[in-house]
């Protein structure tokens, strides 16, 4: 499971009925801001869909739309805790510095929110105009342990672009027929050179799978591997087929 896919599994468990954010949680990702090319006032067009989205939450609970920040958050406030996620901090880096800002007046100003921030890469949490970090509040990191290898094997097939082929294992085989989704494939594929280097951490395995396209021959000239494991010979590969890297 990614970062993203656990990210969606924390609010749908922790905002189901009778939970601690029941019906309260407010998801913002890379979608929710567009290209920031024209934008003159960076600080105000981030504040802007942070707030469009608070106040979606409040019509969505049965309450009247706000007309302020502020009104927003005390409206939700009087509900009970509510949890505000930004997924994908480092996607949308350019407006790091003035979402940090941007959410730290709203922690400043609102008592009963929880702020979740995810990221691929460690985020800086520099506030546009002054200093890093929080003012309102303090930040907790919370890494995400790499995959087990079965599960970084199965996130790597499915991410993948076109089906795996036995090529992709040894170079010199001519069988056309795609491999099926087994597990003695997922097996060979957690050991295979590639994932080793990947090292079960999801964004690179997403990242990774997204290359394996019709331009790709094999597995084994994956631009991931280092430029001396470039594997053209089947008893290369038999020799570069590691054990699973565990988490």
């Amino acid at each position: 499971m990614g970062k993203t896919a656990m990210c969606r599994e924390f609010c749908g468990h922790f905002s189901a009925p009778g939970r601690l954010f029941a019906d309260r949680v407010v998801l913002l990702d890379e979608a929710d801001f567009k290209s920031t090319e024209m934008v003159p006032d960076k600080l105000k067009y981030v504040s802007s869909v942070i707030f469009k989205k608070i106040d979606e939450k409040v019509v969505q609970s049965g309450l009247n739309s706000s007309t302020s920040m502020v009104e927003a958050l005390h409206q939700l406030d009087r509900l009970g805790f509510w949890l505000l996620v930004v997924d994908g901090l480092s996607e949308i880096a350019d407006l790091g510095p003035e979402i940090i800002l941007s959410l730290d007046s709203v922690l400043s100003t609102s008592g009963a929110m929880k702020l979740l921030l995810t990221s691929r890469t460690r985020p800086s949490l520099e506030r546009a105009g002054s200093g890093g970090g929080f003012r309102a509040g303090k930040a907790v990191e919370l890494p995400v342990s790499p995959l087990p290898p079965t599960a970084a094997a199965e996130l790597f097939f499915r991410r993948a672009k076109r089906p795996l082929y036995p090529q992709d294992f040894d170079s010199v085989v001519t069988v056309t027929q795609p491999l099926q989704y087994e597990p003695s494939i997922l097996e060979r594929l957690a050991a295979s050179p590639l994932l080793h280097i990947l090292g079960g951490i999801p964004g690179r395995l997403a990242d990774a799978a997204a290359l394996v396209n019709s331009e790709l021959n094999s597995l084994l000239q994956h631009p991931a591997l280092p430029a001396d494991w470039n594997i053209v010979d089947s008893a290369d590969a038999m020799d570069l087929e590691l054990q699973p890297v565990g988490p």
